[in-house]
């Protein structure tokens, strides 16, 4: 049985840093605007999947951003949560990107950022595609990042996303992500 569960965790990690590599190129493409766009829609991303994670009382989200901020390894039993949370968010982006609104479509680019970071949290060999990508969101225009979210958040006055995306205000990168 560990010989069939190291052969098919082998070929889920392998696949996964695959998944972080193109990521990582797309982000390695862009300019400081496309960055701070992207760390926009990261933002947004982040403010929806706590919103969900609220209405759905799922702790998945919440021990998973711990692990993140902390650097903690997580457990068996938390990986094996980690990733069906992970198809959870592989389908919330399908539906957000088949969506019409605006909104939803940028949240639907920010889901990707989120994946790669929970599976960086699984699996060590996915983390300095995470760091990178990280470190990449970091160097667009912050101000143009300020303002974008104060306009989103603006406009969704009255609606649960903009009042959390005013909480959350700029998204800094989690520490399992800071260059060591």
């Amino acid at each position: 049985m560990g010989i069939l569960k190291s052969l098919f965790g082998s070929s889920i990690e392998k696949s996964f840093v695959n998944d972080a590599q193109k990521v990582l190129s797309i982000c390695r493409s862009y300019g400081p605007l496309e960055r701070a766009d992207l760390k926009v829609c990261t933002t947004m991303a982040f403010a929806f999947l706590a919103l969900d994670s609220e209405s759905d009382k799922d702790q998945c989200f919440h021990f998973l951003l711990d692990a993140m901020g902390s650097g903690r390894k997580l457990s068996e039993h938390q990986t094996g949560l980690a990733s069906r949370y992970n198809l959870r968010l592989m389908s919330m982006q399908r539906q957000a990107h088949q969506s019409n609104s605006p909104v939803n479509n940028r949240i639907a680019s920010g889901i990707p950022i989120w994946i790669i970071s929970i599976r960086a949290a699984m699996y060590v060999a996915v983390l300095p595609h995470a760091r990178e990508m990280w470190a990449i969101l970091q160097n667009g225009d912050s101000l143009r990042v300020c303002d974008e979210l104060d306009r989103v958040a603006r406009q969704l006055d009255g609606h649960a996303l903009g009042a959390q995306l005013a909480r959350t205000g700029t998204l800094m990168t989690p520490d399992l992500f800071e260059p060591r």
